[in-house]
């Protein structure tokens, strides 16, 4: 074998392995198509999935305890 048909196999089987670890990494891949989930990170007081002004109304109106603390809306962590 010349150089040049040994550096075009090398070539193919690179290609090929791309491809494989591509297909192996999507079919391994959680699927996180999920209605039921909630954002459990700290800033998403009213449990909506959104970090938006709705958050920071509903922070507010645990401060002034006109609603029940959530752990979502817990800023010492």
């Amino acid at each position: 074998m010349n150089r040049h048909t040994r550096s075009r196999i090398t070539a193919s089987l690179l290609a090929m392995a791309m491809v494989l670890a591509s297909v192996s990494i999507l079919t391994i891949a959680p699927v996180s198509a999920s209605d039921d989930f909630t954002l459990s990170i700290y800033g998403n007081a009213n449990q909506d999935d959104t970090i938006d002004m709705r958050d920071v109304t509903r922070i507010a109106r645990i401060i002034c305890w006109l609603d029940p603390e959530v752990d979502l809306a817990d800023a010492k962590y």
